[in-house]
């Protein structure tokens, strides 16, 4: 969803909400829903697949306890910022993965070089009846 309306603009930029492109910002199917749940705007409410889904509730979550989470712009990973978003001022923390069950050696691997190369760390959240989450480094014992 665009916005061009520059009041809201301001306001959602100001608690991390969207990407500026020009004179709009764009908003992801999980910010928007975010704002009518917590009636910070009303819009019209987005239609979601599965995987949208639970990008909404790790993000709700997230959110609900002050961190700021962007889907990445490169990559199927997300982009979860420190607690208290400071706009302009943070980068990224956490990278992170919604799974629903446990990838391949494989896949686990390359998202942690993709991690390792960003110098950020790497965190899967396994969707289950509860969201679970689990942080994953690499180590050298050189």
């Amino acid at each position: 969803m665009n916005i061009k309306d520059q009041k809201k603009i301001e306001r959602l930029l100001e608690i991390g909400m969207g990407i500026s492109k020009g004179k709009e910002l764009k908003l992801n199917t999980f910010e928007v829903q975010f704002c009518i749940d917590k009636k910070i705007e009303k819009f019209e409410p987005p239609k979601f697949s599965k995987e949208e889904k639970n990008i909404y509730s790790v993000y709700k979550q997230l959110r609900e306890k002050g961190y700021n989470m962007r889907i990445s712009e490169d990559s199927d990973l997300l982009r979860v910022y420190q607690k208290g978003f400071r706009p302009g001022e943070d980068r990224t923390k956490y990278l992170m993965k919604i799974i629903e069950k446990w990838p391949e050696k494989k896949e686990i691997e390359e998202y942690l070089k993709i991690a390792g190369n960003l110098r950020k760390e790497l965190i899967f959240a396994l969707i289950g009846k509860k969201i679970e989450f689990i942080k994953l480094s690499r180590t050298n014992f050189d």
